[in-house]
C-alpha cells in the first residue's frame, strides 16, 4: 500500500481517538461537577415558541432535563399540569428553563392592560432587571428605549426612541426579569423588534425635565478611544 495512504489513514485514526478522548473526558469531568450535588428535574424549552402558544404546544416542544438543585429558576415548571389551560404572555427560547411567570389564562393580552394611547400600539419587550431599570420601571412611567447591535467588529448603540409611555409590567418572582410592554408609534415598534431579534435592548426612566439631547448613534470603539 503507498506509504502516504498509510498516513494518512493512521493520521485519521489518531484524530477519531483524539476526539473520544476529548468528549470522554468532558463527560467525565461533567459528572464529577454533579456529583454529591441535589439534582432536580425541570423542564426545558426545545424550540423557539411565540406568544400565545397553548399548554399542549409548549408540551409538545419541552423535554425533561435533569440539573444541580443550584442551578434551578425560580418558579420553574417540573409538572406540566402547572400550565394546563395557559398561554405564553411572550416568546419562548429555546434553551430556557419553563417558568410558570410566562404564562396567563389571556395569554400576550394579559402582559398589557393598560389603555393604549390614540394612534399608539403596544409591544413587549422581554429584559433582565438592569436592562429594565430594576423596580424603577412602573405603568405610566415614561422611558428612553436604546438598541446596542453588534454587526461583525462594529458595535454600535443608539438611543432611537424616547418620551415612551410604559403601559404594564410583568415581573418574574425573584425580580431578576420583567416583560415591559411600550405605547410606540408604528416606527418605533419596527425599531423595537429590530433590536430585539438582532441586538439588545435597555430603558432609561425620563421624567418632564430630561434633557433628550445628543441620541445620535454611539460606536461602541470610540468610548475607549
Amino acid at each position: 500500500m503507498n506509504p502516504r495512504v498509510i498516513a494518512a489513514i493512521a493520521a485519521a485514526l489518531f484524530a477519531i481517538i483524539g476526539i473520544g478522548a476529548v468528549v470522554a473526558y468532558a463527560a467525565s469531568a461533567k459528572n464529577r461537577a454533579f456529583e454529591g450535588a441535589e439534582m432536580v428535574e425541570v423542564y426545558q424549552v426545545v424550540n423557539d415558541l411565540d406568544a400565545n402558544a397553548d399548554s399542549a404546544t409548549v408540551a409538545d416542544n419541552v423535554k425533561l432535563v435533569s440539573l444541580p438543585n443550584a442551578a434551578k429558576a425560580k418558579g420553574v415548571v417540573s409538572d406540566l399540569s402547572r400550565i394546563e389551560g395557559l398561554k405564553t404572555t411572550v416568546p419562548l427560547v429555546a434553551g430556557e428553563q419553563l417558568l410558570e411567570s410566562r404564562f396567563d389564562k389571556e395569554g400576550a393580552k394579559a402582559v398589557s392592560k393598560a389603555k393604549v394611547p390614540n394612534g399608539l400600539q403596544e409591544i413587549s419587550v422581554a429584559l433582565d432587571a438592569a436592562a429594565g431599570v430594576g423596580e424603577r420601571i412602573d405603568e405610566g412611567v415614561t422611558v428612553g428605549v436604546i438598541a446596542t447591535v453588534e454587526k461583525g467588529e462594529d458595535k454600535r448603540a443608539r438611543m432611537f426612541a424616547q418620551n415612551i409611555v410604559v403601559t404594564n409590567v410583568k415581573s418574574n418572582e425573584d425580580g431578576t426579569a420583567m416583560v415591559v410592554t411600550l405605547a410606540v408609534n408604528t416606527k418605533q415598534a419596527t425599531e423595537v423588534a429590530a433590536a430585539m431579534q438582532f441586538g439588545q435592548v435597555r430603558l432609561t426612566v425620563q421624567n418632564d425635565k430630561t434633557n433628550r439631547d445628543g441620541a445620535s448613534s454611539v460606536e461602541v470603539g470610540n468610548l475607549v478611544k
